[in-house]
């Protein structure tokens, strides 16, 4: 199984819970309807250590395998989430955006 990370670094651009419950309504429904993923868990930070960097969000979406994994991330749905995303993030959070392919088992 592989799952694809996406770490929000930076501030959210209004309250916790106005951030958490926007991103929750808007954008979680398209990133769960991502083809071919077989779990998606979206966490908030709550605490970090003092010398960390901020991580504000984490999307993580689990996939069985690299095809499928590249199969969705050159889907028509990914551009739409992709480009909706963005829009919905630019009046919600001030950072950047990276992802994180992991594997797991041995």
């Amino acid at each position: 199984m592989l799952t694809r990370y996406v770490f929000f670094e930076g501030q959210a651009l209004t309250d916790a819970d106005s951030f958490c419950q926007q991103i929750n309504q808007e954008l979680l429904p398209l990133w769960q309807a991502m083809p071919g993923n077989t779990g998606v868990r979206l966490t908030f930070a709550e605490t970090r250590d003092a010398d960390a960097p901020e991580i504000l969000m984490v999307l993580a979406v689990d996939y069985p395998d690299h095809a499928t994994l590249d199969a969705s991330l050159a889907s028509p749905h990914r551009y739409l989430t992709r480009d909706h995303s963005a829009a919905v993030l630019a009046r919600l959070f001030s950072g950047r955006v990276h992802h994180h392919v992991t594997r797991s088992g041995s």
